[in-house]
């Protein structure tokens, strides 16, 4: 009998740096900055982060209006633009996640044509998750690369 080491399956984005950035350059309240400075202030971030010659940058929103039953994704970049119907009675959370899921999907298919991307998302909670589940794949990945002790071999 041969023994073995047992290997983890294949984990696409074991190799993929995931970095979640919420925070702004500056810091404001918004019940005391016009939208425009608002605006200005997450375009600066965006550019001084993620520099156009440099990062390959995906747009995601999700749209949700409690009143309607349909709800839509939606996905632009330079590259491709798509909007999906997402189904009926969707939270507005599913909505986000299925707009970055929609963005990874095309990124797969484009991964020639650029060497950093960023996906931007103005949904909070959906970036929290995200940043959340790689950080658990992360751990996860560390315990499967461990050496098996000598004992249980």
């Amino acid at each position: 009998m041969i023994n073995q080491k047992a290997s983890l399956p294949m984990n696409p984005f074991a190799d993929i740096d995931v970095v979640c950035f919420t925070q702004l350059l500056d810091f404001f309240r918004k019940s005391n900055t016009l939208l425009e400075q608002m605006c200005s202030l997450a375009l600066e971030t965006i550019n001084v982060n993620y520099p156009s010659e440099q990062w390959f940058k995906v747009f995601t929103d999700g749209s949700c209006i409690e009143s309607q039953a349909n709800v839509g994704a939606g996905v632009s970049s330079k590259l491709f633009s798509f909007y999906a119907a997402v189904g009926h009675k969707r939270s507005a959370f599913n909505v986000e996640i299925e707009a970055i899921r929609i963005a990874l999907c095309q990124l797969c298919y484009q991964d020639t044509k650029f060497t950093n991307a960023v996906i931007l998302s103005d949904s909070q909670s959906a970036i929290d998750s995200i940043g959340d589940t790689f950080g658990l794949m992360s751990a996860i990945n560390s315990i499967g690369n461990r050496e098996t002790p000598k004992e249980l071999q």
